[in-house]
């Protein structure tokens, strides 16, 4: 964290154009790794989080979101069936339980996004099934007053055939 404070300050100081030189000039390192330094100064807050785990782990959990980086690493995962922290990993084990994370928290969007559709659908369900009742009690109803105005026509018409004709 202290080299790419430092680093970050060089470069704030110098021109455009006169990083690169500078950095070839004046360190041992590479531009890669000069911004790898810079990068984990500006993301850590904490350097202890850093001493533990050292430059490449640290650079292995900037994939995580700031607000879960220092609770990942306090964590155990299993890696190769065995419960490890992430300073007890290596850096090639972190990065596959980063990985491994990500894959979990994918596929349990995908199962929410899933249940939501599915429930989604049943509501759908329930709601064309709550018309269908009411189209179904409707269609009854009419049917009973039909079959009751039959009823009445068929007793008139039998009403006029019993009586008289005048002729």
């Amino acid at each position: 964290i202290e080299i790419g404070k430092r680093l970050l300050e060089a470069k704030a100081q110098l021109s455009h154009g006169e990083w690169l030189p500078w950095l070839r000039e004046k360190v041992e390192f590479s531009e890669v790794t000069a911004q790898r330094f810079m990068r984990i100064a500006k993301e850590y807050g904490k350097p202890s989080l850093v001493t533990d785990l050292g430059a490449s782990k640290a650079l292995a959990l900037l994939a995580l979101p700031e607000s879960e980086r220092e609770s990942f690493a306090a964590q155990t995962h299993t890696v190769d069936g065995v419960e490890k922290t992430a300073s007890e990993m290596t850096t090639k084990e972190l990065k596959e339980a980063i990985q491994a994370r990500d894959q979990a928290l994918r596929e349990a969007q995908e199962a929410d996004a899933r249940a939501k559709s599915a429930e989604e659908s049943r509501a759908k369900m329930e709601a064309d099934m709550r018309q269908l009742k009411e189209l179904q009690r409707r269609a009854r109803e009419a049917e009973e007053e039909k079959a009751r105005q039959l009823q009445a026509a068929e007793e008139e018409l039998q009403a006029l055939r019993s009586r008289p004709v005048d002729v």
